[in-house]
């Protein structure tokens, strides 16, 4: 028996390389790798004590002076400060606007969650006064650039207002408070 196990260990022995080296290409069909880059860096930004979690307060106004469309509309503008920020390989940091579904209407507006009325909407404009969709991502760079000692301050502007949406279902005539709220988050692209 200790015969017969030693000769079928050794049969084995010189069996495996064979059937190894015959079965090379079947192992590049059954294993494969994953690549891996990032980048460490010395801080990140922070946002500012006073703009974390911030409420933007909008005048009251009457429902007949909300128009529909971007020209007209009344809209005031809002600061988001960052700072100690350093530029992570040439890269500044830019606040994203991410896609807001529960929060924006079908027009991409920011919905009105309060009691008041249900045609109504806030319009989020870039510095530039441009339009946000809020149902897509969207990125926005800093108006202003500050050095300071632990890195830059960055200053990112905005404007919010009243919009009146364009939906002959949803007409109304109340009138309430208008809330709203948006997310956003620091990134580098």
């Amino acid at each position: 028996m200790n015969k017969v196990s030693t000769l079928a260990l050794l049969t084995c022995i010189t069996a495996i390389p064979s059937a190894m080296a015959a079965g090379d290409s079947m192992l590049d069909k059954w294993f494969g790798t994953v690549a891996f880059d990032g980048f460490v860096y010395d801080s990140s930004c922070q946002i500012s004590n006073a703009d974390k979690n911030k409420t933007i307060s909008l005048p009251a106004v009457r429902y007949s002076d909300v128009q529909e469309g971007v020209e007209r509309n009344i809209a005031i503008p809002f600061t988001i400060t960052l700072h100690g920020c350093n530029a992570i390989a040439n890269r500044a940091p830019v606040i994203a606007l991410d896609r807001n579904s529960s929060n924006a209407t079908k027009d991409g507006y920011l919905k009105n969650t309060g009691n008041g009325p249900e045609n109504i909407a806030l319009l989020l404009m870039d510095n530039n006064r441009k339009a946000i969709d809020l149902r897509t991502t969207t990125y926005h760079e800093a108006a202003t650039s500050i050095e300071q000692s632990d890195g830059n301050a960055r200053s990112y502007k905005f404007h919010v207002g009243y919009i009146k949406l364009n939906n002959e279902y949803k007409a109304s005539t109340t009138v309430g408070p208008v809330l709203a709220q948006a997310y956003y988050r620091i990134t580098y692209l």
